[in-house]
C-alpha cells in the first residue's frame, strides 16, 4: 500500500511561515546591528596609524614618514624640521594641530625635535629640552594648543643611560 502524504492544515502553515518570518527578520537585526553605522577606508600597507580627531582627521606614518590622512584629501605627507628626514606624529586635536618628534636617524645618538604641524601652518619646530644631548617628542595635544613632551637625556654625562623628563607646554604659560 502506498504511503499517504498528509498535507498540513491551514494553521500549521501560518505558523511555521510566522515563524520563518520572525527568523529572517532577526536575522537581518543581528546583522544591521553588528555592521553599525561605519565604513571601512584602508589607509594602505605599513601605515600605523596613531590618533584621530573629532573631524576625521587621522594621523600615523609609514617608514619614518608621517601623514594625515582625510577622507577628501587622502594622505598628505608630513614635512620634517630643516635637517631632519624621519616625522613620526604621535596626536592631533580637533583644531587639526598634529605634534609629535622629528628626528635624522643619520644623527646619533637619536634626538628627536618636537614640532607641530596643521594643513595652514605646516611644520613648526617647538620648545623642547634646553639640556644638550636631549631628545623630545611632543605626545599629545588637547584643544587649547597645549601640548606634553617627552624627553630624554644622558644620566649624568653618560651615553648609555638616559633620564625622562616630563613638560607641559602653553602658549600663555611657556614650558
Amino acid at each position: 500500500m502506498a504511503a499517504m502524504l498528509q498535507i498540513p492544515d491551514r494553521l500549521a502553515l501560518a505558523r511555521r511561515f510566522l515563524l520563518l518570518a520572525c527568523c529572517v527578520s532577526l536575522s537581518l537585526s543581528i546583522r544591521a546591528a553588528y555592521a553599525g553605522p561605519y565604513a571601512v577606508t584602508d589607509l594602505g600597507a605599513g601605515f600605523y596609524p596613531v590618533d584621530i580627531n573629532d573631524n576625521g582627521l587621522v594621523v600615523g606614518w609609514r617608514d619614518g614618514t608621517g601623514y594625515a590622512w582625510t577622507g577628501r584629501n587622502g594622505l598628505i605627507q608630513i614635512p620634517a624640521l630643516s635637517g631632519d628626514s624621519s616625522v613620526f606624529p604621535m596626536a592631533v586635536n580637533n583644531n587639526g594641530i598634529v605634534v609629535g618628534g622629528s628626528s635624522n636617524p643619520a644623527n646619533w645618538p637619536l634626538t628627536n625635535r618636537p614640532f607641530s604641524w596643521s594643513m595652514a601652518g605646516g611644520t613648526q619646530l617647538l620648545p623642547g629640552d634646553p639640556r644638550p644631548g636631549g631628545s623630545t617628542t611632543a605626545v599629545d595635544i588637547n584643544d587649547h594648543n597645549q601640548f606634553v613632551a617627552a624627553s630624554f637625556y644622558p644620566f649624568f654625562g653618560t651615553s648609555t643611560r638616559y633620564s625622562m623628563q616630563g613638560y607641559f607646554w602653553s602658549q600663555s604659560r611657556g614650558m
